[in-house]
């Protein structure tokens, strides 16, 4: 047997006899080449989905489609009163501010006089 295929012979093996764990004793990548990877063959090889540029919008309004199908819409009855509710509410809002606002600058003007 010669001095090379003694060497193949123990690739493998370790001192008690068990294979060894590791995946660069018999083949892999060597340390001072490692491989070279794009970015999507990075984030997939840590578990992310990688898509394509294109397919990211469909996806995007597919699923606003099927969010605002799960709306509860008001109709048009109830929109109208709350839309004439709050109009009401912030005409007596701006009177009491402004009443309020005119007090003061009065009461302000007579103090500093």
């Amino acid at each position: 047997m010669s001095r090379d295929q003694g060497y193949r012979a123990n690739l493998g093996a370790s001192v008690n006899g068990k294979p060894t764990v590791s995946k660069t004793v018999t083949a892999g990548s060597s340390p001072a080449a490692p491989v070279v990877l794009n970015k999507q063959e990075r984030l997939r090889s840590k578990g992310f989905k990688v898509m394509n540029i294109l397919a990211k919008p469909k996806i995007f309004f597919n699923e606003v489609r099927n969010e605002l199908s799960k709306v509860s819409w008001s109709t048009r009855k109830e929109l109208l009163a709350s839309t004439i509710l709050v109009i009401t509410v912030t005409g007596i809002l701006t009177v009491f501010i402004g009443i309020v606002d005119l007090g003061l600058s009065r009461f302000l003007s007579v103090v500093f006089k």
